[in-house]
């Protein structure tokens, strides 16, 4: 069959937490507690079909699989609870454990708000189908992700793209996330297995250059770094990216080996093989206790595992396809694979340099950088694609003196270097459109679309691209989305005005204002005005309406955020909102992001 793809609705009881005042780890939200109580709630929810599985997806609770029914046996391997109860971190922050999810960067703000969507359904019936995912985090990182089954495997793709979104190297810990509940985990290598005697079914989770994180008894989530090390640097405006598999077992006595989509459990001498796409004419290589070597040739099919006993112990086992190349491999007394858990020294030491703004010899790298930046020069060689960036940085430069051509001449070096970077695509797109460039040559945001279609900068410039009829009544249909997801427009607005589009950011603001009334937003506007004009009358009577509304999180804490509101509270001391405001950046953000 070809594989079905369903938006619906479904009804999970949760634990209500409620919100206290922000702390250290939860800013710029507020500190969750634990209540104890539970609630019936409705998600949103992408469900996939095809032959063999059903995954089901919750967008509303950070974009996690929910579940992973196996239609051959009926069996749920993706262990989830309910109600679904809040686990504490070590740090205080809560998360939710259940399913399978994304988590990227430190404060795993993707673990129980909603995250943009985008279901898409087969071209033809031999084509996948599924579901895109967009998330941002506070380090200033951007993440999407394609879940998709297809027609002729019963495996979960899962395509994870990260792109730092700023113009510095930052520190990105990327891992997947899985509810243990009580699964054998085994580790394989480039995959991990999650195995649940009790059901008789299992996970099989494939990704390369993984590494599985320590994992004792009593822990309540199984996680899987995204990396060969701990902790992976991103360059300015780099991206990273990675493809997982997720694979239901069933059928089996146990999970034993995984590789290459084929499961193997070996229990005395009965022999189990499933593997998730058809095989034809593999060939099997058992060894037995006795010291024999037994070979046979079989056709693996998802539909039904290949199975046989042997009547002897079995020592290791080996499959191949018809082709010769090995699949999965099990060897007796066989130990584990080890990972290293940090970047080899002098990598992290130059890394950590570039990345930190308190070594002596880190603020030598930065003076070096914007030295070359202002006389026009390239550092050669150039670390983490500084090139790159340094185009970039003229580029933006000649945006705010209005020189669109060099503005464009610039990008375009930039993005010889880095063509993957959607946000470079964009500022592209906003030079052509401020140079009147005719229409039919404006081909940079279908670029950023195909590099991250869910990005809320290109809503964004959807609507300033459109122009303004006389006649138009009502608030713009275009910016709805970004009015309710004020994260995702404080980031455009911080995008916008860091390249001096201070009117377009201003424009946008006053459109998205009619869909939605924010406190924090009248502020940026106010903050806009003063920059670009002398309205003194408007300026007051935007900060008298910003005081009717009350301070709704995220708090400030983005630099231009940051430098907005102390604007702001320059022209007005007085006003006690603007002063709380101060009070959290004060003790929250750090002094180099408020400089």
């Amino acid at each position: 069959m070809a594989v079905k793809v369903l938006e619906s609705r479904t009804r999970l009881t949760c634990e209500v937490l409620e919100p206290g005042a922000p702390d250290k780890a939860s800013y710029p939200r507020p500190a969750l507690h634990k209540t104890g109580r539970t609630v019936l709630s409705e998600f949103r929810t992408i469900v996939l079909e095809n032959d063999w599985t059903v995954v089901t997806i919750v967008p509303d609770l950070g974009g996690r699989v929910h579940s992973v029914l196996d239609k051959r046996t009926g069996s749920e391997c993706l262990c989830t609870s309910e109600p679904l109860m809040a686990m504490a971190r070590d740090d205080g922050i809560l998360v939710l454990p259940d399913g399978f999810q994304l988590s990227v960067g430190s404060s795993l703000q993707t673990g129980m708000g909603p995250v943009s969507f985008q279901s898409y359904d087969p071209s033809h019936e031999e084509s996948s189908a599924g579901v895109l995912l967009f998330g941002l985090t506070r380090e200033g990182v951007d993440w999407s992700l394609c879940a998709s089954l297809r027609p002729s495997s019963s495996a979960l793709l899962v395509e994870v793209r990260i792109h730092n979104r700023q113009l510095v190297p930052v520190d990105v810990r990327a891992s997947l996330l899985v509810d243990r509940c009580g699964s054998t985990v085994r580790d394989f290598g480039h995959s991990v297995g999650l195995w649940r005697p009790d059901h008789g079914c299992g996970l099989a989770i494939a990704v390369q250059d993984g590494h599985l994180e320590s994992v004792s008894e009593d822990q309540a989530v199984v996680q899987i770094g995204l990396a060969p090390w701990l902790h992976a640097f991103l360059g300015p405006r780099a991206t990273q990216s990675h493809t997982i598999e997720l694979s239901p077992v069933t059928g089996l006595s146990s999970l034993d080996a995984f590789s290459e989509g084929v499961a193997v459990s070996v229990q005395g001498g009965r022999v189990g093989i499933q593997a998730d796409s058809k095989r034809h004419a593999c060939k099997i290589f058992v060894n037995t206790g006795p010291g024999d070597t037994l070979e046979a040739t079989a056709d693996l099919h998802p539909q039904v595992p290949f199975a046989e006993d042997l009547g002897v112990p079995v020592t290791g086992l080996a499959v191949r396809d018809a082709e010769g190349r090995e699949l999965v491999r099990l060897e007796e007394g066989k130990p584990s694979p080890t990972r290293p858990n940090a970047l080899p020294s002098e990598i992290a030491r130059t890394m950590l340099e570039a990345a930190s703004c308190k070594s002596g010899e880190s603020q030598t790298l930065e003076r070096q950088f914007f030295s070359a930046l202002q006389n026009g020069t390239v550092l050669a060689p150039v670390p983490y694609g500084l090139e790159a960036v340094a185009a970039l940085q003229r580029a933006m430069s000649a945006m705010k003196s209005t020189q669109y051509k060099e503005c464009r001449d610039y990008i375009d070096i930039s993005l010889m270097t880095n063509s993957e970077d959607q946000l470079t695509w964009w500022l592209r797109a906003v030079a052509d459109r401020l140079s009147d460039t005719e229409e039919e040559e404006r081909t940079s945001l279908l670029n950023a679309r195909f590099l991250a279609p869910l990005d809320p900068v290109l809503r964004a410039e959807a609507y300033l691209a459109t122009p303004i009829a006389p006649d138009a009544l009502g608030a713009s249909p275009l910016v709805f989305h970004l009015a309710e997801e004020v994260d995702s427009l404080y980031d455009v607005l911080g995008l916008l005005i860091g390249s001096g589009l201070v009117h377009d950011a201003a424009r946008l603001i006053n459109e998205c204002l009619q869909h939605r009334e924010s406190a924090m937003v009248r502020y940026l506007y106010t903050a806009c005005l003063l920059e670009s004009s002398t309205m003194t009358a408007e300026v007051s009577e935007q900060v008298r309406r910003a005081g009717l509304s009350p301070l709704e999180p995220p708090f400030p804490f983005r630099p231009f955020e940051v430098r907005s509101i102390r604007l702001v509270a320059r022209r007005f001391p007085d006003d006690p909102q603007i002063q709380s405001l101060i009070q959290m950046i004060d003790e929250f953000v750090p002094d180099r992001t408020s400089s």
